[in-house]
């Protein structure tokens, strides 16, 4: 036997056992640096390439991720005790530990607001309720069901309007106010310092496995927004494209992050979830993904939001799941596909007419993707949200049941 089939066999294993835990729990319950990468570089696609072992680290373990969006966990009017609020978390827990999820991002941050106490942002209103501090009370959960917490933030996205951005210590001028919302400006030096120190107090004062960020990074309709920064730059001798400038910001970032994580441990993870549409995050984004693959020092994981079937007419499944393999040939930086669990049993709209109806037409799409996954020597996926790891309604709990078949 192969060292990876051995392996898998053994995670397969790890993970019958944590299942049959979960049934019998559920039983009692019951009572019964500068952009090398060029431009207009195409990736070769070769939808039945061979894949090789040096794609995964072998002796990495393998992981089931998922997320809890700030709306998940967000303090009610019927959860202001902690106790109720623990029983909520729970059953979220409960569920993810029934297929095997052995990570969660907790999204912590999501409008530069924190859900958590903190020194550098103000109170989330979705926490504000709460006479506990909310994120303690989640890592106390989910340590009861050994499920790791990743703090998710949105370095970049904020409230509505730029009230905000004094009390943060920014000056207005580091805003960018588009139709999709205001953001901070990624080009904005004291912006930069705010997210690292925002990261640095969250690794400080929460046990915690690492800092993850999803796929706010440009807006996309960022237009002329930064110009002055970009005019400056020029004047003092840069010689990068607008284009290559603006990656170069939030690639500066990364590396920051990515430091700032491995300064509290090698153990610790900083992880990306970036669209599944590299084109998009290059050009249109400014979100470096060929980079961030393919050298160390910007991430640990990169998890493209893969959220397609496999008859989306723009981007089909197997075809982008193989592009995103093929650039991570051979490197270090883990590839893991993100999955959309929340898609199960519902019209896909984007899809084009061939796959608008691929979601509710058939109840294996996740186990065929995973198997898709597994073939291409990858050996972990992510699934969003906690919330569709739902076994009380029927399409849901169909997914599920085929998805744990391959797990």
């Amino acid at each position: 036997m192969s060292r990876v089939k051995g392996k898998k066999a053994v995670v397969k294993i790890k993970r019958l056992l944590a299942l049959l835990l979960c049934a019998v729990t559920l039983f009692s319950f019951s009572g019964c640096h500068l952009l090398t990468s060029d431009d207009s570089e195409n990736l070769d696609f070769h939808e039945n390439a061979a894949y090789d072992s040096e794609m995964i680290d072998e002796d990495d373990d393998s992981f089931i991720f998922t997320w809890l969006s700030y709306m998940e966990i967000a303090v009610t009017n019927t959860l202001k005790s902690e106790d109720a609020y623990t029983a909520y978390i729970g059953t979220h827990f409960k569920n993810m530990k029934c297929i095997g999820v052995t990570d969660c991002f907790v999204q912590v941050r999501p409008f530069a607001d924190a859900l958590y106490n903190s020194a550098f942002f103000p109170l989330s209103t979705h926490a504000e309720k709460a006479d506990f501090d909310v994120l303690g009370a989640i890592i106390a959960v989910a340590e009861k069901y050994d499920i790791s917490v990743h703090a998710w933030i949105n370095p970049y996205r904020t409230a509505g309007d730029i009230s905000c951005f004094s009390a943060l210590g920014i000056e207005n001028s580091d805003a960018v106010v588009t139709p999709s919302g205001t953001y901070f400006n990624p080009a904005s030096v004291k912006v930069q310092r705010l997210i690292l120190d925002g990261a640095r107090e969250l690794l400080k004062n929460y046990n915690i496995k690492g800092i993850h960020i999803d796929d706010y990074f440009y807006p996309p309709d960022m237009n002329s927004a930064d110009k002055k920064q970009f005019e400056l730059y020029k004047e003092k001798g840069g010689e990068l494209s607008l284009a290559q400038w603006r990656r170069e910001n939030v690639n500066t970032l990364l590396r920051s992050l990515y430091a700032v994580v491995k300064s509290f441990g090698e153990d610790k993870i900083f992880s990306v979830s970036p669209s599944g549409n590299i084109d998009k995050n290059i050009n249109q984004l400014y979100a470096d993904v060929k980079l961030w693959c393919s050298e160390e020092g910007y991430c640990d994981i990169v998890l493209p939001q893969i959220y397609f079937g496999f008859e989306n007419e723009s981007l089909p499944f197997i075809k982008t799941l193989s592009l995103w393999a093929e650039m991570n040939r051979g490197h270090k930086v883990k590839i893991v596909p993100a999955l959309a669990l929340y898609k199960a049993g519902k019209e896909d709209i984007y899809a084009g007419e061939g796959g608008r109806d691929e979601w509710i037409n058939n109840s294996d799409m996740l186990k065929r993707q995973i198997e898709e996954v597994y073939k291409r020597n990858i050996n972990s996926f992510a699934l969003y949200s906690a919330s569709y790891i739902n076994f009380s309604e029927t399409f849901l709990k169909d997914e599920l049941n085929n998805l744990k078949s391959v797990i």
